[in-house]
């Protein structure tokens, strides 16, 4: 090997080090930011792998000697530490195929465990089989027989793809992947600009992985590198072509996929076939990554970064690729056409047998002894997190609004970052803490001296709900602006944590507006707007609103009222909020149940002619102590159901007070385990009842 022959093997080298740019960019940009690290840690082990794959053959199925292989001296000529490093890389590659497959669940343990078996074992020796001499002087049994894999689409390629099948079979697919009844779900990636630049990076990366595969600077290289961009442009546009004809859009995760699977197609017989050749294996090496993709879904495996499809299939195609357009006389074999493609069909038989064989055996061993994937909630809050110790200002604030509603200790302060958007929602979050705090306690030492009225104590939650007011909107306000700034950039990962922030936010607002309301009803503030509504029309929009709650509890709902209804003169705001408070009530409350409305016209002697709002629903159901205490305010924030179910205790004790003003009244019959109705009774025309001084509903707060 002359010295610009090492030279070329060691820019080469350089180019497929390069790719491992090329797979970090890629698997991060099209998993979550949460995991982000994890995906870019990679390993190489150098101990074993070229002893196993290159050492002297023992009847061509072993290599032996070269353990541990001192690089200065030990391979003796430059050209040969050029082999070396260049072969390590493709060690490496091969290796990393695995991280992206399992993404997002898999203990980095685990993966380092995975990676050891791939790299000192099973890549080595199927290397050896096939690399180990070619032609005249092969000496691996499958070279022998006249496999041909150029630049590894089986060696490398399909041998990353086949482990991280077999991975994929052990550890399962990602939390809320797929739906109960099979149906996938789109997790979109953390940064598609990024895994876009990734491919590029690849795609450069590949001009060594193929060129360099020569192993000299001959004549041949400009035709292999000119064959190698052709093959994954044909991806690419083939890719562009069937995202268009499938969904009428350019879909990114198939135009990359696509044009991977072009070069992954190639790479077997880059150096033996005709530039249109090179073109349509690209092409088809697309179409049938993205086919596998598709199929992988059905069959609810869940590959996070398509590297089975691109890798293992793409790399199937153009191994048989080999024997169907390779040029005879160029592969030097001394087969003829069917020889060749038997030859070729061998190689992948034996590669998915001993790769997925070996390997879906020992990792269901490994994973009974230590499991090889992570918690529910170490997978739920990110593997930077929970493999790491890495976080951030968002996670952190998140941590402690979710400590915070489950503990309830207001106590608990985020530290801020100055300076950054998510540092003003901290600083907004621990002013309405410490306000919420310090009224807590202002309200309770009230009660405990027993020194304030009734009176005062409402002005007091009503002070304290407008001073509380301003830093809630503040935050939701500032959740939606990061919201709207995540899609913009291309970070949708954040969005969920984004849209807990603004849940918690809109809950503590909702709570405080509960609060004033009370408080102004006790006050005697609180007024009644009347006007006269068509009933009908006002229960279907209540219904239409109510619909997403109740099919997200997967409920069943049913309207029972005649067309006959009528009009009622009350104040149309108050009577919509009674019946939503009562149907929320009763979806929240009811999983896999029913609910019904019914609505009906009546006439009382005492009361005269009254619409009856029933609603009633098969879930928890209560028993007679806490039906007795069901009106009182906060009384669910004391009860075993409030972590569970959510809620401020204070949407029955309105909607109570609200028929009360309104002349009317809510009662309830329920049964533990089997449901609840609630009753609503309110007069046709109502008129202004003053509840202020009514002794049941006083000192509840």
């Amino acid at each position: 090997m002359t010295s610009i022959d090492t030279l070329w093997l060691l820019i080469g080298s350089s180019l497929v080090f390069l790719m491992q740019a090329g797979f970090l960019c890629l698997e991060s940009g099209l998993t979550r930011n949460k995991n982000n690290i994890n995906v870019a840690i990679k390993n190489l082990f150098w101990a074993f792998w070229y002893a196993l794959m290159f050492g002297d053959s023992q009847h061509g199925f072993l290599g032996l000697g070269q353990f541990f292989p001192d690089i200065g001296n030990g391979l003796g000529s430059g050209s040969a530490i050029a082999f070396f490093l260049f072969q390590a890389m493709f060690c490496s590659t091969s290796a990393t195929i695995l991280s992206g497959a399992v993404a997002e669940r898999m203990t980095f343990s685990g993966y380092v465990v995975v990676v050891a078996i791939v790299s000192g074992l099973i890549y080595p020796i199927f290397g050896h089989w096939v690399w180990s001499g070619s032609g005249e002087s092969a000496v691996g049994w499958l070279a022998e027989r006249g496999f041909v894999d150029f630049a590894g689409s089986t060696v490398v390629h399909s041998v990353g793809g086949w482990v991280s099948l077999a991975a994929l079979f052990v550890i399962g697919a990602r939390i809320d992947r797929f739906k109960e009844d099979g149906t996938a779900q789109n997790i979109p990636g953390a940064n598609y600009p990024l895994a876009i630049l990734g491919t590029m990076l690849l795609w450069f990366g590949w001009f060594g992985f193929n060129g360099a595969s020569a192993l000299s600077f001959s004549d041949r290289v400009p035709k292999i590198l000119v064959d190698t961009v052709l093959s994954g442009t044909a991806g690419l546009v083939t890719a562009l072509g069937l995202s268009w004809l499938v969904h009428r859009r350019a879909l990114v995760d198939w135009v990359l996929f696509g044009s991977l699977g072009g070069l992954v197609a190639i790479t077997a017989g880059c150096h033996a076939v005709s530039t249109p050749a090179a073109v349509l294996i690209g092409a088809i090496g697309s179409a049938v990554a993205i086919g596998a993709t598709s199929l992988l879904e059905r069959l609810r495996i869940d590959d996070a970064v398509g590297a089975v499809p691109v890798h293992l299939v793409a790399g199937i195609w153009g191994t048989i690729a080999v024997g169907l357009f390779g040029q005879l006389e160029v592969l030097g074999t001394g087969l003829d056409r069917v020889g060749q493609i038997q030859a070729q069909l061998l190689g992948i038989t034996t590669c998915g047998l001993w790769t997925f064989g070996l390997t879906y055996p020992i990792l269901l061993v490994i994973d009974r002894a230590f499991s090889l994937r992570v918690s529910e909630k170490s997978e739920y809050i990110g593997l930077n997190v929970s493999e790491h110790g890495a976080t951030n200002d968002l996670v952190a604030l998140f941590q402690v609004m979710e400590k915070q509603s489950k503990t309830g200790d207001l106590s608990l302060r985020v530290s801020v970052e100055p300076f950054t958007e998510v540092g003003q929602i901290a600083a907004q979050y621990n002013q309405v803490i410490g306000a919420l705090e310090h009224s807590a306690h202002e309200l309770q030492t009230a009660k405990n001296k027993a020194e304030e009225s009734n009176r005062t104590k409402s002005q007091f939650l009503a002070n304290m709900s407008h001073e509380l007011r301003t830093p809630l909107n503040a935050i939701i306000g500032y959740s939606e602006m990061l919201q709207e700034d995540a899609i913009d950039c291309g970070y949708e990962d954040t969005i969920p944590d984004l849209q807990k922030i603004q849940s918690a936010g809109k809950h503590l607002l909702g709570l405080i507006n509960d609060i004033l309301d009370l408080s102004k009803i006790e006050a005697g503030k609180m007024d009644l707007f009347l006007e006269s509504f068509p009933i009908r029309a006002m229960v279907e929009e209540v219904v239409s609103t109510i619909a997403p709650l109740v099919a997200k509890n997967q409920n069943t709902f049913t309207l029972q009222s005649s067309d006959e209804l009528g009009s009622m003169t009350a104040d149309l705001t108050k009577v919509r909020q009674i019946l939503l408070n009562l149907l929320s009530n009763a979806t929240k409350f009811t999983e896999n149940g029913s609910i019904t409305l019914a609505v009906n016209r009546t006439k009382t002697v005492e009361h005269g002619e009254m619409v009856v709002f029933t609603v009633a629903d098969t879930g928890i159901g209560m028993t007679p102590e806490q039906m007795s205490r069901l009106f009182e305010a906060f009384t669910q924030a004391d009860a075993s159901t409030t972590r569970k179910y959510g809620g401020t205790g204070l949407g029955l004790t309105i909607s109570r007070l609200f028929c009360q003003m309104m002349g009317g009244d809510i009662t309830v019959e329920s049964e533990l385990g089997r449901g609840s109705t609630f009753k609503a009774w309110l007069p046709i025309i109502s008129a202004e009842v003053k509840t202020q001084n009514s002794p049941q509903f006083l000192g509840t707060l």
